[in-house]
């Protein structure tokens, strides 16, 4: 088995370039962890679906991660690293091979990684595809986060004095229909969002203040 050294990984749900890592996201700072070349089709879905990895696999990368901590080094249990010699992604797996999060890496630790991935013999295992994320890749992790937000807020909302004053701001034209303010503001989201989600999400938060 091979390993790769000293690196930086931010695990989420959802795949997040480096760019994107937020500065409260939780960086762990790995000593060592598996690492195994996939085809770029597997890494295509690994990295767009939770799946679910066979147990063989799972019991061979169990322990094999190694975090440091503030005092001392920690084991993490079913982690590894997958490259097709051009991308990578670490996944968190539960002791039933099913995918729980995963991270990209640093560019220049991307680098190291994909050429000894270049290296190695395609790794043979077998998984299934259980659940497509659908993420709108045209949006930034911002912007998704905005997304959730504001539609958690909206639909909390019960003054229906500030859902008529956002539904006037959004649209110039005033409507008292709970329902009608809130769906009518949802579609304009998904039709318009450029032009509107700044100014929902600024309303809202000033709510929250």
């Amino acid at each position: 088995m091979s390993y790769i050294y000293d690196i930086l990984l931010n695990y989420n749900k959802e795949l997040y370039d480096f760019y994107e890592w937020n500065l409260d996201d939780d960086i762990c700072h790995i000593r060592k962890t598996p690492l195994f070349k996939v085809t770029t089709n597997q890494l295509v879905d690994i990295a767009n679906n939770d799946i679910k990895i066979e147990y063989k696999f799972i019991q061979s990368i169990a322990n094999k991660t190694e975090i440091f901590t503030k005092n001392d080094v920690k084991v993490m249990n079913y982690v590894c690293l997958f490259s097709d010699g051009d991308k990578v992604i670490s996944v968190k797996f539960n002791k039933d091979g099913l995918s729980l999060l995963k991270s990209g890496l640093l560019v220049e630790e991307e680098e190291e990684v994909t050429d000894m991935a270049l290296r190695l013999k395609p790794a043979e295992f077998t998984y299934v595809v259980l659940k497509k994320h659908n993420i709108d890749n045209f949006k930034t992790r911002k912007e998704h986060e905005i997304e959730v937000f504001i539609n958690n807020k909206i639909k909390e909302e019960t003054n229906i004095d500030k859902l008529r004053y956002l539904y006037f701001d959004c649209f110039g034209k005033k409507e008292n229909d709970r329902n009608k303010i809130i769906s009518e503001i949802l579609d304009e989201m998904n039709n318009n969002w450029d032009n509107i989600y700044l100014k929902i999400y600024n309303f809202f938060k000033l709510l929250s203040r």
